[in-house]
Order: C-alpha cells, then sequence, then structure tokens
C-alpha cells in the first residue's frame, strides 16, 4: 500500500512490562493486534457448541412444535462439559493473540517444532509460558497492550465512534 507514492509500513509495535515480585519486570516488544487477527484464534480453536437435547412436558413426553408437528429442542447453555470446551477456547483463543503479539520479541523463542500458525505450535506455546511462570493475567496485559497499539481498546473506538456526526455526514 502506498500514500503519496511511498509505501506505508504502519505497523505498530510498543513494550509491555509484565510485573514480578522484588519489584522486577519482565519487558516484551510486542505488536499490534493487526487485521484479521480478532478471527484467528477462533478459526483455529472454534467456540464449542452447545448440547440441546428435547422439550419435555410434566408427564415426560417430548413437546412438539403445533405447527409442523416436529419435536422440539432446548440448548444447554450450563452442561458442565460445553463449560470446559469453551472455556479452553476462549483460553487458546487467547493465547494465539498473545503467541503472536510477542512474535515481534527478536529475543523471544519457543522451543516447540510444530509449525508456526498451527493449533499444536499455540498448544505447546501455552505450555511452554506455563512452565516459565507466565500468569492469565500476564497475558491479559500483553493482549490488551496489543489492542491499544491496533487501535482497538475499548478508550479509542469510543473516540472514534464520537468523531463521527450524528447526522451521519
Amino acid at each position: 500500500m502506498k500514500f503519496q507514492g511511498e509505501t506505508i509500513k504502519a505497523q505498530a509495535t510498543g513494550k509491555v512490562c509484565l510485573p514480578r515480585p522484588q519489584g522486577l519486570f519482565l519487558e516484551f516488544q510486542i505488536r499490534a493486534t493487526g487485521l484479521g487477527d480478532e478471527a484467528k484464534g477462533e478459526r483455529i480453536f472454534p467456540d464449542a457448541r452447545p448440547p440441546s437435547d428435547f422439550v419435555y412436558d410434566k408427564k415426560g413426553t417430548i413437546v412438539r412444535d403445533p405447527k409442523t408437528d416436529r419435536p422440539l429442542r432446548e440448548t444447554n447453555y450450563m452442561e458442565p462439559a460445553f463449560i470446559q470446551k469453551q472455556e479452553e477456547a476462549s483460553r487458546m483463543q487467547m493465547v494465539v493473540t498473545v503467541v503472536d503479539a510477542l512474535a515481534e520479541d527478536s529475543k523471544l523463542t519457543w522451543e516447540t517444532d510444530a509449525a508456526p500458525g498451527s493449533k499444536e505450535f499455540y498448544v505447546a506455546c501455552f505450555e511452554e509460558m506455563k512452565a516459565a511462570g507466565i500468569t492469565f493475567g500476564d497475558m491479559k496485559i500483553i493482549r490488551q497492550k496489543a489492542l491499544v497499539l491496533g487501535n482497538l481498546d475499548n478508550k479509542a473506538l469510543e473516540i472514534a465512534a464520537d468523531s463521527f456526526s450524528p447526522s451521519g455526514e
């Protein structure tokens, strides 16, 4: 992409400092969450599908739709297995965002032999982060900083929304 004949390199980068005991910090270079990055984690680790079961009346008979005579089904969002699978999918979606943001740091290397960008790669990176003592709080800090760098944090979005005129002009 060019602007006024010059190639644009607009990759936003920055640093993030993760607090550690005794006033120490782990400092990493990170990049902004880019176009398409938001959905990448969901493509690799899709959300779980909640189970559904038939709807029963008080007598234990399956309730049917009066118009089509088809049995009615009800989604069960409280099924423990579904909740566990959804929590895992959400966690791994965050891992994808964090690992991709950390790709900017040339001093950071992953020990896995899995192909970068693959499901196995992100699972291995997650295990490496856990072994290194990186917490979910740390991952949230990295993710939030990447969103800020990409102008996707709530404050930046509110400012952008305020810049639009009420009449849409």
